[in-house]
Parts: structure tokens; sequence; C-alpha cells
């Protein structure tokens, strides 16, 4: 289990800095990215009389990419140069089958983990020049988490728990676009959540390149520290998420 209860929260932000303009532009994009969590995960099995147990998350990339099942995330923007909507929705699902050996006992798991998420921001700036644009934002957050965990023990049932968490956090942000060449610029936003988990912070740097009249790239770099807690551990539905998320990736998006 503790291997597989990785999450991901990948919002993919199309790294285009917005030039002043009478009409709108739109674009929409998506990507590849290697992602690594750090953290705690709990939950409650009472019904197999074992009671709250914490997992603890030290997963690589590979480690994810081991269970990865499937993955699908893009995102969406609108600006007329001053006004910027963005949004995303990613998907992720992964899942492990095991059958072992300890003794006398023969353990088989089935464990499976999904997770999807929604973002909506809008922003306007609150200075601007040639050389800078800084843009303050809200918006929410939404994060849907659904675990399902089937342990039997020489053909006895021993953990069957199924888990299906949410929330939304309202957000407050602030971005910066710096244009350095004629097709370059370097994207970096910064938010904070608040609402449905205890806190969280969001951060995302890009360098974009728009190599073409209607498509950019991005390398960028994503941290997100979330700490959410539904209850406590003696209760039927608690539930700890407590993870840093570090995503390094490359994305693509078309422009019109």
């Amino acid at each position: 289990m503790k291997k597989i209860c990785a999450i991901i929260s990948l919002v993919c932000i199309l790294g285009v800095t917005a030039s002043a303009h009478a009409e709108w532009q739109f674009g929409i994009g998506t990507g590849l990215a290697a992602l690594q969590v750090d953290g705690d995960l709990g939950f409650n099995i009472q019904p197999a009389g074992i009671g709250p147990v914490i997992v603890d998350m030290d997963l690589s990339a590979s480690d994810i990419m081991d269970y990865l099942e499937t993955f699908l995330g893009f995102g969406m923007l609108a600006t007329d140069g001053r006004w910027m909507i963005q949004a995303s929705f990613n998907q992720l699902k992964l899942e492990d089958d095991q059958l072992t050996t300890k003794g006398a006992n023969t353990i088989a798991s089935d464990i499976s983990f999904e997770m999807q998420g929604v973002e909506l921001t809008v922003g306007y700036p609150l200075y601007e020049s040639k050389s800078v644009v800084f843009r303050g934002y809200t918006g929410f957050r939404y994060i849907r988490h659904d675990l399902e965990a089937d342990v039997v023990v020489n053909g006895v049932t021993a953990i069957d728990r199924e888990i299906d968490e949410n929330w939304t956090d309202a957000l407050l942000g602030i971005s910066a676009d710096v244009p350095f060449a004629e097709k370059w610029s370097w994207n970096t936003k910064f938010d904070i959540g608040l609402g449905g988990s205890e806190s969280a912070y969001y951060v995302n740097s890009a360098i974009s390149w728009k190599f073409a009249t209607h498509w950019s790239t991005s390398l960028f770099g994503q941290y997100y520290a979330v700490d959410l807690e539904n209850g406590s551990p003696g209760d039927g539905d608690w539930y700890l998420y407590d993870a840093d998320e570090t995503t390094l990736g490359l994305k693509i998006a078309y422009l019109f």
C-alpha cells in the first residue's frame, strides 16, 4: 500500500504571456510530467478490527510509473490581454495486484487509487510594464480521492475498505509574466488555498517558448503542499492527507 498511494495535483497552466489587445485569445494544452510525493496518508479500517493507520509515502517518479494505470490532463485559457481566465482538469489512476506467501499464509491484495482535480481561476493585472506583468487571481481548486483496498488472507477477507473523499479550496494568488526575448517568457504563479483543506500552497514556474504562430511549449517545475484531515483517528470516516508533491514536466499549447 505504501508504494501505490500516490496523489498527483498536476494543474496544466498554459505558459502564455498575454499582450494587451482588444480581441480575446484562447488556448488549450496538455503535457507530460514526472511526479514525486512525500507525506502521510491516514484512514480508518475498523471494519477489519485494525483501527486507524497512517501510511508513510516516500515515492519517486519511477515508483509512481510502476503502478500507473491511466492519466489524463489538460488546461484551457482565455485572455483579452488584461483579464486572464484559466481552467484545468486532471485524472490519475494507480493499481497494484499482488499475491504473496508468508509462512503458511497466502495473502492476496488488490489496491487501486484514483484522483480527479478541477481548477478555475480569474486574474487581472495589478501592475504592468514592458518588462513584467503582475496579476492577482482568485478561483477554486476541487480534488477528489477514491481509494479501494481488498486484502484476502487464506481465502478470508481481512480488509475491504473504500474511501471516497473530496474537498474544495478557495484560491488567492499572484502571478508574474516576464518576457525576456522575442518569443520567450518566464511565467511564475503562487497561491494559497483554504476552505476544504487545513491549508494548501501551490507554486509553478515555467520557461515558455512560442515556437510558431499558434503553438507554445513550456518547461516547468511545480510544488504543491496540502494538509487535509477529515474527522479524528477514532472516527469511521477519518481521512488524512498531508503531503508535498513535486512535479517536473513539459507542456504544449495550441493558441487561437
